[in-house]
């Protein structure tokens, strides 16, 4: 039988862990905790959740030093919270490899919506071996959306599922234009309410993991992006 996805809530306000664990577990994901930084660190590799509500404001090792740390060790996804509602914060939890943010206090509701629509893109099969009925592949790029793994020249590509679906839009319509209002909705779905400039963000995260001399992600002025290699 299936495990329930667990998820690791990393805050030290008690009442919004009991709003948040309810809401979580009448849906049936397993929940844990961590109040600080330091235990957030170890919780993320003794419980191994499959995904990860993280505040930015924590004692000790605050939200985002916490998020770039689990980041270079693992992709599992993470949602950050913050009371700070500035573009500018927002930004900077997601180029420290966040997936989403939402600012504080958020709707219960809300919240959920994003950790299930998270959790449906990170979901991946047992298998990593390459299906051809699930490949994408242009140049020395490659993609497999069944095992859910990316590679450039051999090498594999370490992406969040965020980043992992813009590549895997961006591959499979290579030969067109997609405006930022179809990633956005491919993405995070039509009632993605949030700036754009996060969608901006993953895309320049997207492009430093990719080999400059390969597929190359281009913006087109006013209307959005498309990847082309250096020759067309």
């Amino acid at each position: 039988m299936t495990q329930p996805p667990k998820i690791l809530i990393v805050d030290d306000d008690k009442d919004l862990q009991r709003v948040l664990q309810l809401e979580l577990e009448t849906f049936s994901y397993n929940v844990c905790f961590a109040q600080d930084g330091i235990e957030a660190r170890a919780k993320s590799r003794s419980e191994n959740p499959d995904l990860i509500i993280l505040d930015v404001n924590l004692p000790g090792m605050d939200g985002l030093e916490v998020c770039r740390k689990v980041r270079s060790e693992s992709n599992v996804p993470i949602l950050m919270l913050s009371a700070l509602r500035e573009d500018y914060d927002r930004i900077v939890g997601l180029e420290v490899g966040a997936d989403d943010y939402l600012g504080k206090p958020c709707n219960p509701r809300e919240l959920l919506a994003r950790v299930r629509a998270l959790l449906r893109r990170s979901r991946m099969t047992k298998s990593s071996e390459p299906n051809s009925d699930h490949e994408l592949r242009i140049g020395e790029l490659f993609l497999n959306t069944e095992s859910h793994q990316a590679w450039q020249k051999e090498e594999p590509l370490s992406l969040t599922p965020i980043e992992f679906s813009l590549l895997e839009q961006l591959m499979a319509n290579h030969q067109k234009v997609l405006s930022r209002e179809e990633l956005i909705e491919s993405i995070w779905g039509s009632d993605f309410v949030s700036s754009p400039r996060i969608l901006d963000t993953h895309i320049r995260n997207l492009r430093r993991k990719l080999d400059p001399a390969g597929p190359a992600i281009d913006v087109v002025r006013g209307i959005g992006f498309k990847l082309s290699l250096l020759n067309q």
